[in-house]
This record gives C-alpha cells, sequence and structure tokens, in this order.
C-alpha cells in the first residue's frame, strides 16, 4: 500500500486509466479490454479498488434502467469475475510473502520452513494448460 491509500483512491485511480484506456486506444484494437490487464503486488485495497473500478467502468457503459435489480447483480457479479482475468500478482511480491511467512514461525514450524517454501515457490510454475 503506497502512503495508506485505500481501495477508493486505487479505484479512482484504475477508473481514469481505464477512461484513458477508452479513448486513446480503441482504434488500436477492436477489442482493447486486454489493456486493462494489470501486475499489482497482494495489496487487498489495490485488488479491490481494481474490480470496483472495471465494474463501475463497464457499468457507465450501458442502460442500467433497463435492467432488473436481480439480472444487474447478476452482471455485477460477472464483471467482477470478468476483472480477475485481467489481473495478475506480481511474482516477486509473491516470493517475499513466502519468505515471511517462512520465518515466521507461529505460522510454520521451524523444521518445515524450507519444505513450505519449496512448495510453495513451486507453484509459480505451476503448468496448468
Amino acid at each position: 500500500m503506497i502512503f495508506k491509500e485505500d481501495k477508493i483512491h486505487y479505484k479512482e485511480h484504475f477508473k481514469y486509466l481505464f477512461q484513458w484506456i477508452d479513448k486513446h486506444c480503441e482504434s488500436e484494437a477492436k477489442n482493447h479490454d486486454n489493456f486493462y490487464a494489470q501486475v499489482i503486488d497482494f495489496s487487498m485495497a489495490k485488488r479491490r479498488g481494481f474490480i470496483d473500478a472495471f465494474v463501475e467502468h463497464k457499468l457507465e457503459k450501458i442502460n442500467l434502467s433497463s435492467y432488473s435489480q436481480v439480472l444487474l447483480d447478476s452482471h455485477k457479479t460477472h464483471l467482477e469475475n470478468e476483472a480477475l482475468n485481467y489481473l495478475k500478482g506480481c511474482q516477486e511480491h509473491y516470493r517475499q510473502s513466502v519468505t515471511r511467512i517462512a520465518r515466521n514461525h507461529e505460522i510454520v514450524k521451524h523444521e518445515d520452513s524450507a519444505i513450505f517454501q519449496s512448495m510453495a515457490l513451486k507453484l509459480l510454475k505451476l503448468d496448468i494448460m
């Protein structure tokens, strides 16, 4: 978190970024949504700010009055899941978190620290295809 910024700050940041992308990149690609993709650290404020901004940005492009509340809620859930497709965690921050957790022997026993680190770091190389 930068200077203890909260999700509202990050939401405004990402909304501005999405608007800029729409304005300047529409002609670059038919579907320029891939330009929304971000690599961030593991800050929940950034993650939630990104998701909230993505949902709000997408909803601003449609006529909300034509949707029932049930359909609107369903669409918001769909957009939240879609936002996650454009969001990736930073490997370096992941490694730092693994090291920090491995050193906290209230979480990971001292004798299990090396195996924990090894297994957690293997997740970076997981081939899911």
